[in-house]
């Protein structure tokens, strides 16, 4: 049957308020909830053994993620700082970059 019939017979039955375009939403509407449904099925049950060892995969990669993450910071933190001593000593001022690399450093270790 084409789209056009669909419409046809749709807008023509009495009991249908809202003709094609509501038969359309229900028709999503139940397309969504049997995706929400597999989706579902293929999860294991909270509080299973299944599902804690797959919730601390998903932690242990989130883990990682920050991990690497703060190591690529710690790096480009270093190579500013290099930049900005190499700068100091150009200008002469290795003194005060000493004591503001300190004052920048004691910030990232934990109280």
């Amino acid at each position: 049957m084409s789209l056009n019939t669909h419409k046809a017979i749709a807008n023509e039955v009495k009991k249908l308020e809202g003709g094609y375009e509501a038969l359309n939403d229900y028709r999503k509407a139940a397309l969504s909830k049997l995706k929400d449904l597999e989706k579902k099925a293929e999860q294991p049950g909270r509080g299973t053994i299944d599902w804690y060892k797959s919730e601390f995969e998903k932690n242990n990669e989130e883990l990682r993620r920050v991990a690497d993450d703060i190591a690529a910071m710690s790096l480009k933190l270093d190579e500013v700082l290099l930049l900005a001593h190499d700068m100091a000593r150009k200008a002469n001022q290795e003194q005060d970059f000493y004591k503001r690399r300190s004052e920048i450093l004691r910030k990232f270790k934990p109280s």
